[in-house]
């Protein structure tokens, strides 16, 4: 359990960083191996970001091997945390690598939420009709898949589209332009 002081700042404690390679099943902790980890979320992107930044010498990048179906599964806190953050990102790019010594790599994992991999791979053909709330629960269900705990504002209004193969996040995004709440308050 994380202290409730928060020592310097991007204090973390890290209970455990899992690389997973999908293609071979490997499963390897890098916990140890962690110089930094950055977690980005905001009220405008789809989606969390992850950076991991390990430092290394046991050639993980071959012995993974890195071939882009590789997820990072990690839980991880700040000492002011209510609550750890848990989950599962898929690893979209291995940047900035930097030989430290002779054997010893530095480089950095950039991630993104399984959700992302959920968008990019489904296509929304049909038309949705009622409320903007009931379709946005039906489209995050549905198309996203999520496992992340969803709220969805009660909406005043009703509508009626068609996903012309959009993505979930385009016909959310859509609908969020659309919605009334229920402060009569048209933006969302």
């Amino acid at each position: 359990m994380a202290n409730s002081v928060l020592d310097h700042t991007g204090d973390i404690t890290v209970h455990y960083i899992n690389v997973v390679s999908l293609a071979t099943g490997n499963n390897l902790d890098v916990s140890d191996q962690v110089v930094a980890v950055e977690v980005f979320e905001d009220i405008f992107t789809p989606f969390r970001t992850v950076t991991v930044v390990l430092k290394e010498s046991i050639d993980l990048l071959n012995m993974l091997p890195f071939i882009g179906e590789e997820m990072v599964n990690l839980k991880i806190e700040t000492p002011t945390s209510d609550a750890p953050l848990e989950g599962s990102f898929y690893v979209f790019r291995v940047s900035d690598r930097i030989q430290m010594k002779d054997k010893e790599v530095a480089y950095s994992l950039k991630c993104i939420s399984y959700e992302w991999l959920a968008d990019i791979n489904t296509k929304l053909s049909k038309t949705f009709k009622g409320k903007c709330s009931d379709i946005a629960k039906e489209i995050i269900g549905d198309g996203l898949a999520t496992k992340r705990d969803i709220r969805v504002t009660e909406t005043l209004n009703q509508t009626a589209f068609t996903g012309n193969f959009w993505s979930p996040v385009k016909a959310l995004t859509h609908l969020a332009k659309i919605a009334v709440g229920e402060n009569d308050s048209p933006t969302f």
